[in-house]
C-alpha cells in the first residue's frame, strides 16, 4: 500500500524521496516474490514480468561496463558541466544550497574547517 502513495510525495525539486524511500519496501516485495517462486508453484507470468523488468538494469550495467572499458577508468562523469561554478543556483537547487550557513546541517553537523582556504570568488 505504501508503494502506491510514495511516488505522490515530492520533497525538494526532484523525486529523490520516492526513489529512496521505496527501496526497502521493494526489497521486502522481492523477498516474498522469491519465496513464492522457490517454495510454491512457479508462475510463468511472474517469471516473464521479472524478466521484462530486468531488461533496463541489464542495459544500464552493460552500458557502464562498456564505458569503463572504452575510457579505461571507473570514475566517469555523466554530464558535460563538470563544475557548478557557471551554473545559476536556481537551476541546480537539488545539489547545492543558496544559504548553507543558515541550514541545520551547517549549524550543528558540518565540520568546522578553520584555517582552510576558501576559493570563492567575490
Amino acid at each position: 500500500l505504501s508503494l502506491i502513495f510514495i511516488p505522490i510525495i515530492r520533497v525538494g525539486s526532484s523525486f529523490d524521496f520516492s526513489m529512496r524511500a521505496s527501496i526497502p519496501l521493494m526489497v521486502v516485495c522481492i523477498y516474498f516474490i522469491l519465496d513464492y517462486l522457490i517454495n510454491y508453484k512457479k508462475s510463468i507470468l511472474i517469471i516473464i514480468v521479472l524478466l521484462i523488468g530486468s531488461v533496463t538494469p541489464f542495459v544500464e550495467y552493460t552500458r557502464s561496463f562498456v564505458n569503463i572499458i572504452e575510457n579505461k577508468k571507473i570514475n566517469l562523469q555523466a554530464d558535460n558541466i563538470k563544475t557548478f561554478e557557471n551554473e545559476d543556483i536556481d537551476n541546480i537547487n537539488n545539489f547545492v544550497s543558496a544559504n548553507p550557513e543558515n541550514s541545520i546541517f551547517y549549524k550543528y553537523l558540518a565540520k568546522d574547517l578553520k584555517g582552510v582556504k576558501n576559493d570563492k570568488k567575490n
